[in-house]
């Protein structure tokens, strides 16, 4: 087995710590500056956004990540454009949600989100310019970049929550800043997005496109069903149950999306050249991450979430029983060399199982049971979750261990 740690593996590390950290500075921003009930509704109306973000081919992203250095810059830039292309979908559909609340009588959320589906285009995109710079091995340019992107989303939200009450204008003030520093992102790497000796390429764009929309399917469990989670919650048990389930899982969540991202961002590259790293290697791997990030995870919920929401008392029970469901992340290697191998079928099948235990295990827990309902249901969704992982990897035993 090669060496566990490499000078790439702790840049992208690096990466995914200072993206963490910049999304909980993110939700704690909205925590303490906003009451619990518009904290709420405003978690409900991410969570909306998050889902209809789906329609951009998200799946794109991987296709570029995976083989920046393969594509030419042209195919690429077609790439980005078909995604706002489908953005519109989503767009349509947060104007739909606003036609929907403003006849239910809520016009503060309805005005949210119109101003959200509106602005959120182009932050839809702000992670492809560090997927480009990752695909190129461009990694300390992928960190500066993704700093810069959050950190201006930050300040963008500070403004926001400081000056203004209205929905509307918080969530302007979040994404408008977040499509700005976006803007400027691609604008810093117009040298790999408009190479000075491109030459004339003919790319297969209409099987990118087809294959980035069966990729998405990918990012169903990881992205989509959190989302999903979140709405369920606000229409089960309201904005106050919704935002306290949002803290109770901020910290497990974050550390999940930093784990599949690294993992995800680190292995595609290797993936796509024959002398493939075995499958223990990766798990190895997974293990290091996990057992380092689960004690820091312990330490932050234990003492570091009373500092940060004061008004959140009852959290610390249900974050450290979610600490449960990281247990079998490391499997989750697993789903990228099926991405790498292209075994869409295979993709397929595993978002529309996790798709629908979710919906069960979430939705009659917090049901039967509230809030505490939902979090044993959370844990058993990433326990089944990793099950299935195993069961319908064909190609598992073939693979050089």
């Amino acid at each position: 087995m090669r060496a566990l740690v490499s000078v790439n593996l702790i840049f992208v590390s690096l990466n995914q710590i200072l993206l963490s950290v910049g999304s909980a500075l993110l939700v704690i921003l909205f925590a303490r500056h906003l009451e619990q009930a518009l904290f709420g509704e405003l978690r409900y109306i991410i969570a909306v956004l998050a889902v209809l973000a789906f329609c951009s081919l998200p799946g794109i992203g991987l296709i570029i990540n995976r083989s920046a250095s393969e594509l030419p810059a042209r195919e690429i830039r077609d790439l980005i454009r078909q995604q706002l292309r489908w953005s519109v979908i989503a767009v349509v559909g947060a104007l739909g949600f606003a036609v929907w609340h403003m006849m239910q009588g809520e016009p503060s959320i309805a005005r949210a989100f119109a101003v959200g589906g509106l602005v959120s285009t182009v932050p839809n995109l702000h992670s492809i310019t560090g997927l480009i710079c990752a695909g190129l091995g461009h990694f300390r340019r992928k960190i500066l970049l993704d700093s810069f992107i959050i950190v201006f989303a930050i300040f963008g939200t500070m403004f926001g929550v400081t000056w203004f009450s209205e929905l509307y204008h918080i969530i302007g003030w979040y994404l408008g800043a977040q499509a700005g520093a976006t803007l400027i992102a691609f604008f810093i790497i117009r040298d790999l997005m408009f190479p000075a000796h491109e030459t004339e390429t003919f790319p297969a764009l209409t099987n990118h496109v087809r294959e980035g929309a069966q990729l998405t399917l990918i990012q169903v469990p990881f992205l989509l069903i959190p989302a999903v989670e979140k709405v369920l919650i606000y229409l089960l048990l309201g904005p106050v149950s919704l935002a306290i389930f949002v803290i109770a899982v901020l910290p497990i969540e974050h550390f999940k999306s930093a784990f599949r991202n690294l993992i995800q961002v680190y292995m595609l590259p290797y993936l796509n050249h024959p002398s493939t790293h075995s499958l223990i290697h990766w798990v190895s791997i997974g293990l290091l991450v996990l057992s380092g990030g689960a004690l820091a995870l312990a330490a932050f919920i234990l003492f570091g979430m009373p500092l940060l929401f004061p008004n959140y008392e009852a959290i610390r029970p249900f974050s450290l029983a979610l600490m449960l469901s990281l247990l079998p992340l490391p499997i989750h290697v697993i789903a990228v060399t099926w991405i790498a191998k292209r075994q869409l079928i295979t993709l397929s099948r595993f978002a529309f199982f996790s798709t629908v235990c979710s919906l069960l295990l979430i939705a009659l827990g917090a049901w039967w049971y509230g809030l505490w309902g939902a979090i044993v249901g959370k844990i058993l969704y990433e326990m089944v979750l990793a099950i299935s992982l195993v069961r319908l990897d064909r190609p598992l035993e073939r693979l050089p261990m």
